[in-house]
């Protein structure tokens, strides 16, 4: 489990060679704003950043400890990436109300096997990688687990109702959507023993209609034969 702390020093605005020379130190920008907080610009560990960005995304409370003031509980609003590396170049750090419900937006984890699919041959349908939730800071989960081993039949579906929640969190996301399901396997139609008899039945005829369309050609041409002598 990674610590959630997120350790941050105040940054000075109006020098883009200050911007330079603290990214060249892995250093990124970052602004600070929210409950009780006028905006502050700040200069974060790049590397930690990066690594509590992958664990928790914008869904968990995390510890910014800045240098000289004291620690407030922040989340994370917006990462901004550069669009050739990859890496993290800018967040938004918002401070919380400890005591006021938030929303956000936590991801959805997939368990276990589908029986419809590993026994049965079918295909797993998700429709949903997030659900949007209300609670207190402090009560935000790190993610909600989806049990895919419920899914026995093609019939069966996972809805967002069903879920199993505590008590202290209000679900945002419709209760009605479907969550997962299974696609039974594409069955390729077979032509039946009678339906293939009527074609060949069909091939025949037509044969044996050529066949008299032959065999009266040469009397036509008799007849013409005939009519020169």
């Amino acid at each position: 489990m990674v610590d959630l702390n997120l350790k941050a020093k105040t940054r000075e605005l109006g020098r883009k060679a200050d911007l330079k020379a603290g990214r060249k130190i892995e250093q990124i920008p970052a602004v600070l704003y929210g409950f009780e907080q006028d905006n502050t610009n700040l200069w974060v560990d790049g590397k930690l950043a990066e690594v509590l960005f992958k664990e928790v995304g914008r869904s968990r409370l995390l510890t910014l400890d800045i240098e000289g003031k004291d620690s407030v509980k922040v989340v994370i609003k917006e990462a901004q990436r550069d669009p050739v590396t990859d890496r993290i170049i800018h967040l938004d750090l918002y401070k919380v109300d400890l005591k006021k419900t938030i929303d956000i937006r936590i991801p959805i984890h997939f368990i276990g096997d589908a029986p419809a699919v590993k026994v049965l041959g079918g295909t797993l349908l998700t429709t949903l990688n997030r659900l949007e939730i209300r609670c207190l800071p402090e009560d935000i989960l790190k993610d909600v687990k989806v049990d895919l081993s419920k899914l026995e039949t093609f019939e069966e579906v996972i809805h967002v109702e069903s879920l199993d929640l505590p008590e202290n969190i209000e679900v945002l996301t419709d209760a009605s959507i479907v969550i997962a399901s299974v696609k039974p396997p594409r069955v390729e139609e077979v032509a039946t023993p009678s339906e293939t008899e009527e074609v060949a039945e069909g091939e025949e005829s037509a044969e044996g209609e050529a066949k008299e369309g032959e065999e009266a050609k040469p009397e036509g041409e008799d007849k013409k034969e005939e009519k020169k002598d």
